[in-house]
C-alpha cells in the first residue's frame, strides 16, 4: 500500500522498487491488480500452481521403492530407508533434485508414516531363524526374574 501511494505521489516505478526493496516485476503486478479490481483484487492471495518436480508416475514408482525395495538394491550400503537415500536414488533414476521436506509431504499422501516407510532390518536367513527359535525353546523360563 505503501508503494502504490509513493506512485500515486509521482515516483516512478523505479524509484518506488528502489526505495521500497521490492522487485519491478511485484510493483507492477501490484499496481495491475490495483488498477484492474481495487484493493480487495490486489489484497487477494495469487496462487500460482508450482510445476511437480516428480510427475505422478515417477511418484507411484517412489512409492513401489519405499515399500518393496531397500537401499541396498540401489547399491546402498544399508536396508533403511532415510529421505537422504531416497533423495540419492531419484537423482540415480531421473537426475532430480528435491527436498526431504517435500518427502514428507509425499509421505503424509500416500498415508505413510516416516516409520511405515523405514525398513530396519535386512533379508531374514530362515537357518539362523530356526537355530535362534530351537534355542529359546531350550531354555527355561523364569518368571520371576525379568532380563534387562
Amino acid at each position: 500500500m505503501l508503494a502504490l501511494k509513493a506512485i500515486w505521489d509521482g515516483l516512478t516505478l523505479a524509484e518506488v522498487s528502489r526505495e521500497q526493496h521490492v522487485r519491478l516485476q511485484t510493483l507492477s503486478q501490484w499496481l495491475n491488480s490495483y488498477l484492474h479490481g481495487g484493493f480487495e483484487a490486489m489484497l487477494s492471495r495469487h496462487e500460482t500452481p508450482r510445476q511437480q518436480r516428480l510427475s505422478p508416475q515417477r511418484q507411484r514408482i517412489i512409492r513401489f521403492i519405499l515399500l518393496h525395495k531397500q537401499p541396498v538394491d540401489y547399491g546402498i550400503d544399508s536396508y533403511q530407508w532415510t529421505a537422504n537415500l531416497l533423495k540419492e536414488v531419484i537423482y540415480q533414476k531421473w537426475e532430480i533434485t528435491i527436498s526431504a521436506a517435500r518427502l514428507y509431504q509425499l509421505f503424509d499422501e500416500w498415508g505413510l508414516s516416516f516409520q511405515k516407510v523405514h525398513r530396519d532390518y535386512g533379508p531374514t536367513n530362515a537357518r539362523k531363524q530356526a537355530e535362534f527359535i530351537a534355542e529359546l525353546k531350550k531354555k527355561p523360563m523364569n518368571s520371576t526374574r525379568i532380563a534387562h
